[in-house]
C-alpha cells in the first residue's frame, strides 16, 4: 500500500514529463526534416521517423486580405517581382506546433527568420503567420506559370501535416 501512494503521487509528474518530451519530439522533428534535407522542399514522398506526412487541408491561405481562391480569381493573381501580403492560419483555430513554410516560386520576407535564398521559413506555436511573399520575376519564372508554396505542418502532437497552395499568375486580357 505505501509503495502504491508513493506511485500515486508521483503520477501527475511523470505525466508531465511525458507530455514535456512528445512536445520535444514534435518540435525537434521539422528541424530533423530540415537537417536530412537541407534546404529542400517537403514532400509527401519525404519520410520523418519513419513516417509520411499525411496530405491534408487543415490551413486557410490569404493574400492581400483576400481567401487564396478570391485573390486568384477576383484579383486576378500574382504580377512578377510584386510583394504581397500572406496570411497562414488553422481552419478551426488550433494552435500549430510547427510551421515549415517552403515557397517554391518567389521569395519569403518576415521579421522571423528566413533560410534557403529566402524560400522557408519556419516557426514554432503560433495560431496564425503573417509573411511578405514576393513573386518571381519574369527573368526566373517562365510567364503563365503558377507558384506554389508548402507548408508542413501539426496541430496535434502525432500526424505531421503536408498542404500546398498554389497561387496563379496575373491573367492578361487575352485570356480573360
Amino acid at each position: 500500500m505505501k509503495n502504491m501512494l508513493f506511485t500515486l503521487k508521483r503520477l501527475p509528474v511523470i505525466t508531465l514529463l511525458m507530455l514535456y518530451i512528445s512536445m520535444i519530439a514534435i518540435e525537434c522533428t521539422v528541424d530533423m526534416y530540415a537537417e536530412y534535407y537541407p534546404c529542400t522542399p517537403p514532400a509527401a514522398s519525404r519520410l520523418i521517423h519513419g513516417m509520411a506526412p499525411t496530405v491534408s487541408q487543415q490551413l486557410v491561405m490569404e493574400i492581400n486580405n483576400m481567401t487564396l481562391s478570391e485573390f486568384n480569381a477576383e484579383g486576378g493573381g500574382y504580377s512578377a517581382a510584386q510583394t504581397y501580403e500572406v496570411r497562414l492560419r488553422a481552419i478551426d483555430d488550433d494552435a500549430m506546433y510547427y510551421l515549415y513554410v517552403w515557397s517554391f516560386n518567389g521569395t519569403i520576407h518576415s521579421e522571423q527568420k528566413v533560410l534557403c535564398d529566402g524560400h522557408n521559413l519556419f516557426k514554432h506555436f503560433v495560431n496564425e503567420l503573417e509573411f511578405e511573399w514576393t513573386a518571381p520575376t519574369r527573368h526566373t519564372h517562365t510567364a503563365g506559370d503558377e507558384c506554389q508554396i508548402s507548408i508542413m505542418y501539426t496541430t496535434h502532437h502525432t500526424v505531421i501535416n503536408l498542404q500546398s497552395f498554389v497561387i496563379e499568375p496575373l491573367k492578361t486580357k487575352r485570356e480573360l
